[in-house]
């Protein structure tokens, strides 16, 4: 099947632009959480971070390898040059803050997806049904090492403006040029779907992503358990 997300264009090429950006940001975020794994002392916590960095680099891979099945790698390359800076060093607070704002997304995308597919079966279904929960599993680790290094909230507002405007932005451009490409973008049908999509998305993802600008802002407020269960 062409489009493996339930036959449909706009959905399919939406989650193969999100696909597109896993492998060079979950590495990028493992960099950072190495680093500051050494500043860390609670047990608990740098178990973790173990645990984090086991999970984020399995679906580095997993995602890896759909890209090339889709034909995405060209996409995955250019953000792997985009992450370069953070390997270079993983050390800036601003690097951490991307990891809180992209973690907590990331978590809204899991419930989005989790919501919609949960009883889906496919080898791509499967993935990010299996990624999913693992974002929703360690989905406060990131804020919790901003915590425990004292670093203020304010500086973490200003980063996930940045970033939440980017992945956004990417996201709606990628799968609408992927459906340009398709020759496809102006069929009455298409344009339903893509309707139908971005309201989703902005229902289930965008406007629940904006939580992170509220003070009293931590991933764990919200009760994942329901959708753990259903994954």
């Amino acid at each position: 099947m062409k489009y493996w997300c339930n036959n449909s264009p706009a959905w399919t090429h939406f989650y193969n632009a999100t696909s597109a950006l896993f492998p060079a940001w979950e590495s990028a975020f493992c960099a950072v959480a190495a680093h500051h794994r050494g500043n860390v002392t609670s047990p608990e916590l740098l178990s973790r971070i173990d645990e984090f960095i086991k999970q984020e680099s399995a679906h580095a891979c997993a995602h890896h390898a759909m890209n090339k099945r889709q034909d995405l790698i060209g996409l995955e390359n250019a953000e792997h040059k985009k992450v370069r800076v953070i390997h270079r060093s993983p050390d800036k607070l601003m690097w951490l803050a991307t990891m809180v704002s992209i973690e907590h997304f990331a978590a809204c995308f899991s419930r989005m997806f989790i919501d919609k597919y949960h009883k889906e079966s496919s080898r791509d279904f499967n993935l990010f049904l299996w990624h999913s929960r693992e974002e929703l599993s360690h989905k406060s680790l990131a804020m919790d090492l901003w915590n425990d290094i004292g670093a203020p909230k304010y500086k973490l507002r200003q980063v996930a403006f940045l970033n939440q405007k980017y992945v956004w932005k990417y996201l709606i451009s990628q799968t609408v040029q992927s459906l340009k490409n398709d020759g496809i973008l102006w069929k009455p049908v298409t344009l339903l779907s893509l309707l139908n999509l971005l309201l989703v998305v902005l229902l289930k993802g965008f406007l629940p992503s904006l939580s992170i600008y509220l003070p009293a802002f931590h991933p764990d407020n919200v009760d994942d358990s329901k959708y753990l269960r259903a994954a």
